[in-house]
């Protein structure tokens, strides 16, 4: 009979969860003297490490993840962060996130393109009540033209089959199915 000596190793970890604001902002004071001898102004470095741009790529990434990744709508955002003693306008968060799309649009071209492809698309069309006609439509209508297409749907779009899952959304007026989006035509 053998003995078998087992031993055991319990790590312990603790973990201390703060609450924090989304987006948190840092303001740094730089100090400006006047030379009362010649009347020039000179104005304190900032720290090292500071960079030019208000908002830095941190912050504009909570945004888009907040707004498209949860469903929190920007003027939800706003009143959280002005709650919270850090302003940030619905506005402003629509800027950023705007800016920053075009960055991301080869990537959303290559999900698209890669969800074009999965053997199996499940599909799933929700119309929103229209609360108030664009311009556009306005001026048509007191030109006495047919209204076109009104509604606005949003499209989510399941790819499946390949690696991972794909998900997808759409939203606005459809001028094109869902399927027509995604490459697979009629």
């Amino acid at each position: 009979m053998h003995l078998v000596t087992v031993r055991w190793t319990v790590s312990f970890r603790q973990t201390c969860v703060k609450g924090v604001a989304p987006l948190v902002a840092t303001v740094w004071e730089c100090e400006r003297l006047r030379c009362n001898l010649c009347g020039e102004v000179y104005t304190a470095q900032a720290p090292e490490g500071v960079g030019e741009e208000k908002y830095d790529e941190t912050a504009v990434a909570m945004t888009g993840l907040l707004k498209y990744g949860t469903g929190l709508p920007f003027h939800r955002i706003e009143k959280l962060q002005a709650g919270l003693g850090i302003p940030l306008p619905a506005t402003t968060q629509w800027e950023l996130v705007e800016a920053a799309a075009s960055k991301l649009q080869p990537a959303f071209d290559a999900l698209l393109n890669q969800a074009a492809q999965a053997p199996v698309l499940h599909n799933d069309d929700t119309v929103m009540k229209v609360l108030a006609l664009t311009r556009e439509q306005v001026q048509a209508a007191a030109a006495g033209a047919p209204l076109k297409r009104t509604g606005v749907h949003t499209s989510g779009l399941l790819a499946v089959g390949q690696q991972h899952p794909i998900a997808l959304f759409f939203t606005g007026v459809p001028s094109a199915s869902v399927r027509e989006r995604a490459g697979g035509g009629q």
